[in-house]
């Protein structure tokens, strides 16, 4: 009897201990469930942060006013893919709205879904914008700029290799700002992208890689009743990676990209008595080889570009590259590239979206870069990271702009040679995801042949300084500071790029977050594109929402 007592006994203990404990795990889980993956996304973003040589294409994202949508990048950070604080598995869906001072609109939706097993569909769209008064070249003028954009992808994976389509529909509302001669605001102008593509890319399981891609895009600019034009550029394109692993020591790689760009011009950009638009295509071969010694890794490759029309036949640039570690914390690449890329709509349009077209205006060629030296060498002491870089770029046929303002105020486009001697430094440090930094300066020496003041828009000094940091768990915001200071041209001065901008995150579910954004909180006035001044300050407010 005393053995079942004894044994009934145990078992009621052992319950009233799971009990005990459960309870107790449960006051845990709580927390935990809270907090954990706090220390996973601090693990995930503590190392030294990567940092890149910038130009004057690849700046800093607190560069806010340079392209098509002026507020994009700044308000568009939080990217479907990525992985918020304490939220470990991301949501499929992502959806953003905000509305500000000047009727400034940032709206993002976009879902990601796998219709079965193998395969996996991502569906976007977003729109921004403004409608407001702006300083202009004589007067103030009611400035509208408004960006919409729908996209798909969808990719099915193969046990070897994966197959895609993708498409996109976009367009620019905009108007133009009267001129010395006017005081009409030209305001039915439209800019429309429709694109559709293939690809096609092997798994890399063995030691031949390969993918090519095919697409069709027509790029098409609708100006007013008064002009009653509308010009289409039809752009096809086919390209092609193919590499194979070399099983030597020295010898890692060899490979050759292939890329056949071809342009299609409708009847308005043909005009009789008048210049016209020729059609034409460019092949582009670039082989290459990879090679490693003693920790450094070179890489030896050329490009050959051929042009069947508007411009020399054949181009040759070098596609060369030399890195490794001087030290365990410095290390040092050496750079020589270059290449051509072609001058179309979509070219002009991420320099500024008041580009015009007039009957007889010439055909612009595309730019070849002859040479880009760069030498860059990066010291990083985790978890901060300093790169000094320094270079030369000689380029014949730069796409400059240039501005007209008698009827009305348009950028124009020529090309002429540019050099440039640069040479800067950049910054980073991240502290565990609670505090990170980052920060450049360049300084530029431009010349041209021909007349100075097609540099004129070209940066001689810029300086771009980013803040993040987590004040509490729900909590973050972010300071974005950027000075430009352009070359002066012609005897004319463009007043300074001087630009202070803040964001502030709240999330109050670990779902649902709200931000508050400023920028160009100094009011400076300064050009966001040649011959278009900045809105000023902008305030705007949203929320974003995962699900």
């Amino acid at each position: 009897m005393k053995r079942y007592i004894t044994l009934i006994t145990a078992v009621a203990a052992t319950l009233f201990n799971t009990y005990a404990q459960k309870d107790s795990l449960n006051a845990v889980v709580q927390v935990e469930n809270e907090y954990a993956p706090v220390v996973i996304k601090a693990k995930k973003i503590s190392s030294t942060p990567h940092i890149e040589m910038p130009d004057e294409n690849n700046q800093l994202d607190i560069v806010f006013s340079q392209n098509g949508k002026p507020y994009g990048y700044f308000l568009s950070e939080r990217d479907v893919k990525e992985v918020l604080p304490k939220q470990e598995n991301v949501a499929p869906g992502y959806a953003r709205f905000g509305y500000g001072i000047g009727n400034n609109v940032d709206a993002v939706l976009a879902y990601s879904l796998e219709p079965g097993k193998n395969d996996k569909l991502k569906l976007s769209a977003t729109a921004d914008g403004y409608k407001t008064d702006i300083d202009g070249i004589v007067s103030k003028w009611n400035s509208r700029l408004y960006n919409s954009r729908i996209a798909a992808d969808y990719k099915y994976f193969f046990d070897k290799f994966t197959i895609g389509v993708d498409g996109e529909i976009s367009n620019i509302v905009f108007n133009y700002q009267p001129g010395l001669t006017t005081t009409d605001i030209n305001d039915k102008q439209h800019s429309n992208r429709y694109r559709i593509g293939a690809s096609f890319e092997s798994q890399n399981i063995s030691a031949l890689s390969y993918d090519a891609k095919i697409g069709y895009t027509a790029n098409t600019r609708k100006y007013s009743a008064e002009k009653a034009l509308r010009i289409t550029e039809n752009h096809i394109t086919a390209k092609g990676n193919i590499a194979y692993e070399l099983p030597y020591e020295n010898f890692e790689r060899i490979g050759a990209r292939i890329s056949v760009d071809g342009l299609i011009y409708n009847k308005a950009l043909k005009p009789k008595g008048a210049s016209q638009y020729t059609n034409y295509a460019m092949i582009g071969i670039n082989p290459y080889t990879t090679l490693r010694f003693n920790g450094w890794t070179i890489r030896a490759g050329a490009h050959l570009d051929m042009l069947t029309a508007n411009g020399s036949f054949l181009a040759v640039a070098p596609d060369c590259n030399i890195e490794g570690q001087l030290t365990d914390n410095i290390s040092l690449n050496v750079s020589v590239t270059g290449g051509r890329s072609l001058n179309t709509f979509e070219a002009m349009e991420q320099k500024s979206p008041y580009w015009n077209y007039t009957p007889g205006d010439k055909q612009l060629t595309a730019t070849y870069r002859i040479a880009d030296f760069n030498t860059n060498l990066r010291l990083s002491y985790a978890p901060f990271t300093i790169s000094i870089f320094a270079g030369y770029a000689y380029t014949k046929d730069d796409l400059l702009p240039y501005v007209t303002s008698d009827e009305q105020v348009y950028t124009m486009f020529t090309n002429s040679i540019s050099r440039n001697a640069y040479a800067g430094a950049m910054a980073g440090y991240d502290y565990n995801g609670w505090f990170s930094f980052k920060g450049d300066i360049r300084y530029n020496n431009w010349s041209c042949t021909g007349d100075n003041y097609l540099i004129m828009f070209k940066p001689m000094l810029t300086a771009n300084l980013k803040a993040q940091a987590r004040l509490f768990d729900t909590l973050y915001t972010t300071l974005g500071y950027t000075f430009t200071k352009y070359t002066e041209g012609g005897g004319i001065d463009i007043d300074n790029m001087n630009s202070f901008n803040v964001k502030v995150d709240y999330r109050f579910h670990k779902e649902i977050s709200a931000y508050l954004q400023g920028i160009n909180l100094l009011d400076s006035n300064y050009p966001a594109y040649p011959g278009y001044y900045h809105q000023g300050i902008a305030i705007i407010a949203g929320v974003s929402v995962n699900f």
